[in-house]
């Protein structure tokens, strides 16, 4: 079998999935490289079974492909399969007219791409008990029929990616790190997997790793990288790692279910990195982000979140003092890192900023700046949850419920 597409990453899945049936498999960047590896694989006697082709690569699309095959009338045709995401599609008209036997939509279920493969070969090619395909599968993408495996071990980011999923119509399970991460995706089957790169025990990064390399259908569930880290290597590590995509913490509603949909239809897009301002420049409050929140929410979920935030943070606020003491300068950044991602859920972009700033002279163990930025940090905190807190007691229907609670 030939594999055909330019994004590296999808060639390695498909190709895991049909090895792990005992196919022979050897991949193309581009429709040019396919058409010469398929001519050299003719010549030697060794013609191609099937080439599973992407529709869209920059030097010929995989339309052109399979016309330029089927044009070439001395070679021993091998069946051709066609691989399109739902964003990028093409008609069936079309794709009987290139000369495709079948065509499958992205993302590919591993049963899904058996069926199929075995079925344009003659049942059994693949897999003895497989039935055959038909002609054109079509993954489901409506989000009631998707379940998705949320593994993060942050109480405020659980509490609102699931909100939004389950407001959605996905199903969703939790995990807390990736030990049981791995485990979920190897014994429930998932359309999607969000996961955090930094979580306890195993990192989201060694636990995708762990996915890709398990037997069957998990291996290929897509995965999109949730951090905090928005930078360009940051992104390299998630792709490298074997991620499909990437969206920053603070989670935003509108970026975050949209990198869902685009994941889910089969396209390829890992969302760009962002760089941050200078504390000075950053407002204690985005009014805007906060209230498109509380509008989002339900009122009771919104302001059990925002409690729990305002909890969390005063603690948060607490060990760093007392780590500061002990000159314990990686907790401090595991501190700070929380604190960073939860702040800007709640659009508390001065405390965002300084966490981030704290996170990294922690990091790079730069004491002189930990002591610059602690009592700073003091101050705006407090100024930070009160003028949340304030905001949300003024608004309704919100405000009712803060005003209980607070």
């Amino acid at each position: 079998i030939l594999i055909v597409d330019d994004i590296e990453l999808n060639r390695s899945i498909f190709a895991r999935q049909l090895q792990s049936e005992g196919a022979v498999v050897s991949e193309a960047s581009g429709g040019f490289a396919a058409l010469t590896a398929v001519q050299q694989a003719d010549e030697a006697g060794k013609p191609f079974d099937i080439v599973l082709l992407d529709h869209m690569m920059p030097d010929i699309a995989g339309d052109e492909v399979a016309e330029q095959i089927r044009a070439r009338a001395n070679w021993r045709q091998p069946k051709l399969v066609l691989a399109s995401s739902i964003g990028k599609p093409i008609s069936t008209d079309r794709a009987a007219q290139a000369g495709f036997d079948a065509f499958l939509t992205k993302p590919v279920r591993h049963q899904v791409l058996v069926d199929c493969l075995s079925g344009v070969v003659g049942e059994g090619a693949l897999r003895p008990e497989a039935p055959p395909a038909k002609d054109v599968v079509l993954a489901d993408p409506r989000p009631g029929h998707a379940r998705v495996l949320l593994a993060e071990d942050n109480q405020i980011n659980i509490l609102l990616a699931r909100t939004l999923l389950e407001k959605e119509g996905y199903v969703v399970d939790c995990v807390l790190d990736g030990v049981e991460a791995v485990e979920a995706a190897r014994t429930q089957a998932y359309d999607l997997i969000l996961m955090d790169v930094q979580m306890p025990r195993m990192d989201g990064l060694a636990a995708t790793r762990a996915i890709r390399a398990l037997q069957g259908a998990a291996a290929g569930t897509p995965i999109i990288a949730m951090t905090a880290n928005a930078m360009a290597g940051d992104m390299e590590a998630c792709v490298e790692a074997g991620m499909n995509d990437y969206v920053s913490k603070p989670i935003d509603p509108e970026a975050f279910l949209r990198t869902l949909r685009r994941t889910l239809s089969g396209e390829d897009s890992v969302a760009p990195a962002v760089g941050g301002d200078a504390v000075d420049d950053m407002p204690d409050l985005d009014d805007t982000h906060l209230e498109g929140l509380a509008r989002l929410l339900p009122a009771a979920r919104f302001a059990d979140m925002l409690d729990v935030y305002r909890q969390n943070t005063r603690q948060c606020l607490e060990r760093i003092e007392f780590l500061a003491v002990d000159q314990d300068l990686p907790a401090i950044a595991a501190e700070a890192h929380d604190l960073k991602s939860t702040s800007g859920t709640f659009g508390a972009r001065r405390l965002q900023r300084l966490g981030e700033q704290l996170e990294i002279a922690g990091k790079a163990k730069d004491a002189a700046t930990v002591a610059r930025l602690l009592p700073v940090l003091r101050q705006d905190g407090e100024r930070a949850l009160a003028l949340i807190s304030r905001r949300c007691i003024d608004s309704e229907p919100t405000g009712e419920i803060m005003r209980k609670i607070s």
